[in-house]
């Protein structure tokens, strides 16, 4: 045995001293490579460490987004349960989303908007404050607070801005809102600066939405003054569009007919003869319109959609509040302004139309006699009077023209 066990000793001192040969056989910079990767692998400098926990760190998050938006239907659905800290919860959900700037947030804050219809208090309370931390919270300043109001209506479609309304309304009945942010939202309106049409308009419908609690907003005389000039203005100017002009500058249209010129004042001079029993009556509003003075060619700056938001705040106004010569210019020059664009091809007349007709019945005390002068003035530009020939009217408009005036003709008498 004694033999045995020094014959394994001999072999294995032998093969030690093979594997050393071998070693020494490798090049100095291979083994000199193979010493500091254990060295740097054993050991890892602090940077290293934080860097890979970093690493980690973020990858974890980018995993936990993607898990949110891939079930954000899910998270969705949870705001229609019967339960309510589950809706609870996917509301604290979705504004701490929100906050992260996580892009599928937006989806669940919009579907959010509607539980402010909900008849739970808790619910509605939810609701309002969440909107309250993220867009209108005290930390904020009111031009942030004007600011985020109006990017939030921007983005709001149709269906989204009725729920929008009654949210701000809620928050204008619980004194949420500074009442400086009237004024930045005001100054956003009707700035002499490059804003772009979108943001005053949904400037004017915040500021509409806060009316329905506090009338004062838009009674204002300067109110008044602000909404005529700017909400009956043009569309592509940089500031303001001054609508000072007097109804008979917004009825002038400049012709190189001087024919039709010459009618046009021979038809004055007869009616100014046979309207003299119409002077005598009381109206509020005495737009006096001329059957030439109709054009079917529309300013492309218009815009219509300023003109039926502009109508549609000032019907939020009482005839028994406010300055009632501010209601008559507006009603004058609103008139005017329809008229203007009666023939023209662009769809939005049709909502303009509707409010103009709207705002008559609202803040008129006799609508009949401007609704009349309205129509007639209309009708004039399809059927031609007795003393002009139908042939040349007929050559004057085209067909697709003469369409687009009885459409339109047709709408308002429905609307009156």
């Amino acid at each position: 045995q004694q033999q045995e066990e020094e014959e394994e000793e001999q072999d294995g001192e032998e093969e030690d001293e093979t594997e050393e040969d071998e070693g020494n056989d490798k090049p100095s910079a291979v083994r000199t490579s193979e010493v500091l990767e254990k060295s740097t692998r054993a050991e890892p400098t602090p940077e290293e460490v934080k860097l890979q926990l970093l690493e980690t760190c973020l990858l974890g998050a980018i995993r936990m987004v993607e898990t949110l938006e891939a079930h954000m239907p899910l998270l969705i659905q949870q705001l229609g349960s019967k339960n309510n800290s589950d809706i609870q919860e996917s509301v604290a959900l979705f504004v701490t989303m929100h906050q992260f700037n996580i892009r599928s947030a937006q989806d669940g804050m919009r579907k959010m908007l509607v539980l402010i219809w909900s008849k739970e208090p808790s619910i509605k309370e939810c609701v309002i404050e969440a909107y309250r931390t993220l867009y209108f919270s005290n930390h904020l300043s009111s031009q942030q607070i004007s600011m985020n109001l109006v990017n939030l209506c921007k983005r709001m479609s149709l269906a989204d801005l009725t729920s929008l309304e009654e949210l701000v309304t809620e928050c204008s009945r619980l004194d949420i809102f500074p009442s400086s942010v009237h004024k930045h939202l005001w100054h956003t309106f009707g700035t002499d600066r490059a804003v772009a049409m979108a943001d005053r308009r949904s400037a004017l419908n915040l500021l509409t939405m806060m009316a329905s609690t506090d009338v004062s907003i838009i009674s204002q005389p300067q109110s008044l003054a602000l909404l005529t000039k700017v909400g009956l203005g043009c569309a592509e100017l940089s500031g303001p569009v001054s609508a000072g002009q007097t109804v008979e500058d917004m009825q002038t249209v400049e012709t190189d007919n001087d024919g039709r010129k010459k009618r046009g004042a021979a038809k004055k001079n007869k009616k100014q003869n046979k309207n003299v029993d119409d002077e005598e009556e009381e109206v509020d509003v005495q737009t006096k319109i001329s059957s030439n003075e109709i054009t079917a060619e529309c300013s492309p700056k218009r815009d219509w959609l300023m003109v039926r938001d502009a109508c549609l705040a000032i019907q939020k106004v009482s005839m028994s509040k406010g300055n009632r010569n501010g209601y008559v210019t507006f009603i004058e020059k609103a008139v005017a302004i329809l008229l203007s664009g009666y023939g023209t091809a662009e769809t939005s007349w049709y909502g303009a139309a509707e409010q103009v007709i709207n705002t008559i019945f609202v803040l008129s005390v006799d609508p009949e006699p401007t609704c009349t002068q309205l129509v007639r003035a209309l009708c004039s530009k399809v059927f031609p009077a007795e003393e002009e020939a139908e042939d040349q009217v007929e050559s004057e408009l085209s067909s697709r023209q003469r369409s687009r005036f009885l459409s339109q003709l047709f709408f308002v008498v429905g609307q009156v």
